[in-house]
């Protein structure tokens, strides 16, 4: 390369015809040096005159992707180039990127969207090129999404970035890295699922489910990658608020196919991706999407991973007064037991009991613990007919056994309006002993005879306050007698 000293001082004029050979006799009295062995050059020129070849390659790569007039699109021949010279110099990618994030937050700070949208398609375009060597750019490329998404009321902006991102979530990464923070985006996705805008309400709540499942599919089947599942208590009860209006359409229209009518057909992972991308509805539907979501997100949950997801359920269903009418806990547990693998369902089974027995602490009203019990007699049937009577079921039913007898004591106790206490704690009662029964109604007869054996051992306590009892609990203890001996 060319090395050339020159007096400040002088004009410019007079360096670039030192420089050409124009005027080396005046070299002898300059002040500065020029190195001798080199060739003079047009490029040499250029440096001087434009300062063109002055800016490194990859941000004059990076420059000619933007045309002059952005309704033009990206230069499909430029972008060629820069994907091409980032697969030649992966080790350019981290300049080349955080280049490219800078000039998107320019573009943002001067409310210049067109540009900051071309900006979103190039990197999205290199990175696909260059997924191999994510883990060198990604910090950029994550920092140029978030600030496009702080533009909170731009749905083409937002639309645009969650696009990227899910791009970005579907790539397979040979090795993530765990120090990556995805509680931006997961805030940023909650945020858009409660949008309750007038115009675009629709259109921003199916931005939000979308990310939030791409966020569960980039994580979720890695076991080492345990930062989804810290904001379960986000991500949740934001897919279950959107499923609300679901389950007002399927009451509405009885017509509709319901998930309890299909217990017992799981889906797996790879068919709800299917489902996804065929409809047409999820984008404009975000109760359709949500259900989705849910479904995905069990599909792939593990065991360790059950009650992260299902306990914000339950928070959801406490704080917001929806245990009844109990069609929709029904609703939300159905397409659960429907999507979890089969040898878990036990533990939904008892992450709903412990519930119930905290409602029994806190001395609710026995509407809300009947509901919660309906829930649980439909997880028991399904349980039953998908993996049968174990160890962990006896634990149920023992349990149940308790609160059947928690609830003849409450009724005896009972004080105030009887008749209508009464009656609630008759319902509860009944619902406790269908469910028992529907429960072993499913098991093969050898575990049918196990479970009426355990049942007639734990009658003794049943029986204790047996004679205290209102009438129409001895007529619900009696009809569990007699179809303990049919």
């Amino acid at each position: 390369m060319v090395w050339i000293t020159i007096d400040p001082m002088s004009p410019l004029d007079i360096a670039r015809r030192v420089v050409l050979g124009t005027e080396l006799e005046h070299l002898e009295h300059a002040p500065g040096r020029i190195w001798e062995g080199f060739a003079m050059s047009e490029y040499c020129n250029n440096c001087f005159c434009c300062g063109c070849y002055l800016v490194p390659r990859y941000k004059r790569l990076v420059n000619n992707v933007f045309p002059a007039n952005p309704q033009h699109g990206l230069d499909k021949n430029n972008l060629e180039r820069l994907r091409f010279y980032a697969v030649l110099k992966p080790e350019k990618l981290d300049k080349s990127f955080r280049y490219m994030s800078e000039k998107v937050a320019r573009y943002l700070r001067h409310r210049n969207k067109p540009y900051v949208i071309l900006g979103i398609k190039a990197m999205n375009d290199t990175m696909k090129s260059c997924y191999q060597q994510l883990n060198t750019f990604v910090d950029h490329y994550l920092d140029a999404l978030r600030l496009v998404l702080e533009e909170k009321n731009d749905l083409e902006l937002t639309e645009h970035a969650v696009s990227s991102f899910e791009s970005f979530c579907e790539i397979r990464e040979e090795a993530p890295n765990y120090q990556r923070n995805y509680e931006f985006f997961v805030d940023r996705f909650t945020e858009l699922c409660h949008n309750n805008s007038d115009n675009n309400k629709t259109k921003f709540r199916c931005l939000g489910l979308r990310g939030h499942h791409a966020l569960i599919r980039k994580t979720a089947n890695d076991e080492l990658q345990n930062d989804v599942w810290k904001h379960m208590d986000k991500i949740v009860p934001s897919i279950v608020f959107n499923m609300e209006v679901r389950d007002q359409d399927r009451q509405s229209n009885p017509k509709t196919s319901s998930s309890q009518d299909n217990i017992g057909v799981t889906t797996a992972p790879e068919q709800i991706e299917l489902i996804e991308r065929g409809s047409t509805l999820t984008n404009d539907n975000p109760a359709i999407l949500a259900e989705i979501v849910l479904r995905d997100l069990f599909c792939r949950a593990h065991l360790n991973n059950i009650t992260a997801c299902v306990q914000p359920i339950l928070i959801h269903l406490d704080n917001h007064a929806k245990w009844i009418p109990v069609d929709f806990p029904k609703y939300i547990f159905s397409e659960i037991m429907n999507s979890i693998k089969h040898h878990n369902s036990y533990l939904i089974i008892e992450l709903l009991l412990g519930h119930l027995e905290k409602h029994f602490h806190q001395e609710d009203t026995a509407n809300i613990k009947t509901s919660i019990m309906n829930v649980i007699q439909d997880c028991m049937v399904f349980a039953a007919a998908n993996t049968g009577a174990g160890s962990t079921m006896f634990t149920g039913i023992s349990r149940l056994l308790k609160f059947l007898r928690k609830s003849f004591q409450i009724e005896c106790s009972s004080t105030g309006n009887l008749l209508t206490h009464n009656q609630d704690e008759h319902e509860f009662q009944t619902a406790v002993i269908n469910g028992i029964g529907d429960f072993a109604e499913k098991l093969p007869d050898f575990q049918m005879m196990e479970i009426m054996q355990f049942i007639i051992t734990s009658l003794p306590t049943l029986n204790q306050g047996y004679e205290e009892t209102t009438n129409d609990s001895k007529f619900a203890i009696l009809n569990f007698f007699y179809y303990l001996k049919n």
